[in-house]
């Protein structure tokens, strides 16, 4: 890839930017207020335990949402029935040609 800008700069990843920036800023918030709170309440000692479980869960949701998609692009390209008008229709034009 030659120009990082260029690649970049369209637009299918406007909505990407904006949802990170949605997520990332209330989330740091939210880390700061939870460890302040934590802090103070001496939950600390328990992190490693709530870490491996956020992570855990971080987990089997990516997977479960690898496994839609994959099953979503799977039916993508299933073809209809063609009634019976369509296919004579399909039929007159690949001897016609």
């Amino acid at each position: 890839m030659e120009n990082w800008f260029e690649y970049f700069k369209d637009r299918r990843f406007v909505p990407v930017f904006f949802v990170t920036l949605v997520v990332l800023l209330p989330g740091i918030a939210a880390g700061g207020i939870a460890l302040r709170a934590a802090e103070s309440n001496g939950l600390l000692k328990y992190w490693p335990g709530v870490v491996g479980i956020i992570l855990l869960v971080v987990v089997v949701l990516i997977c479960r949402a690898a496994v839609q998609a994959r099953a979503r692009r799977r039916n993508r390209y299933k073809l209809s029935p063609l009634s019976r008008d369509e296919l004579g229709k399909a039929r007159s034009k690949l001897v016609k040609h």
